[in-house]
């Protein structure tokens, strides 16, 4: 993601399908590091380009669209809605695993929560990351069902959890840019409705940020539990 950091910001390009199959690993020669490649940009965008001019469709992979993709809301996507869809990579690989090793039985995935992510209708779907990603609660019933044999699983479950704090729970920020249901405030006017989706673009870089600095964090932790396995 910090090459995607790059590419939204210096060239202003947004990736828009960041999905299982777009994401390739592999490990340095020596064993110490893994390291990631973001492939597959035929959904990018020009962020140069007038608005006007792009294309507005919905686009991406659909277990790992966003809310704001899923809704057609293409006028708030930004480069965080590519990290809402890291987001559910990860708890993808968490729940189905990342190879053919570690999956889980085939008789169980008819269990998984994550299924409503795929299975129901566009808005169904909609509804359904909206709560997951609103209520702690909610999205920590999704992480129970993360598979133990995978390796670092549980350095996996706190790694998403601090990701969708950042995203949309983030107490750097204020209660207006929580959440994923829109807020109701009282002023003097009357009742003012307040989109967070909306009020979280205009903290895009800030947010990237910090969400950038959560995953290289937990990279290092990672390396060093391998470091430590491998002495």
């Amino acid at each position: 993601m910090r090459t995607h950091s790059r590419i939204r910001w210096d060239a202003e390009i947004l990736h828009r399908d960041v999905s299982i199959n777009n994401l390739l690993f592999y490990e340095t020669d020596d064993g110490s590091d893994v390291r990631g490649l973001l492939i597959d940009f035929d959904h990018a965008v020009d962020l140069s380009v007038p608005k006007t001019k792009r294309h507005p469709d919905r686009s991406g992979t659909l277990p790992f669209m966003s809310i704001n993709n899923l809704n057609g809301q293409v006028d708030l996507v930004t480069g965080l809605d590519d990290w809402e869809s890291v987001l559910y990579v990860l708890c993808w690989i968490g729940t189905y695993g990342f190879n053919a090793s570690c999956r889980p039985k085939s008789a169980d995935y008819g269990k998984f929560y994550i299924r409503k992510w795929y299975e129901d209708s566009l808005s169904d779907i909609t509804k359904v990351k909206k709560n997951d990603l609103n209520v702690e609660s909610q999205f920590r019933e999704l992480t129970k069902q993360f598979l133990q044999k995978l390796p670092n699983i549980e350095i996996l479950k706190k790694l998403v959890h601090k990701l969708r704090v950042t995203l949309f729970a983030n107490p750097d920020l204020g209660s207006d840019f929580h959440g994923t249901h829109d807020i109701i405030r009282e002023d003097d006017m009357g009742e003012i409705e307040i989109n967070p989706f909306q009020t979280r673009v205009g903290r895009e870089h800030e947010l990237m940020e910090s969400l950038l600095r959560v995953l290289e964090n937990f990279s290092d932790e990672t390396k060093k539990l391998r470091m430590s396995i491998t002495a």
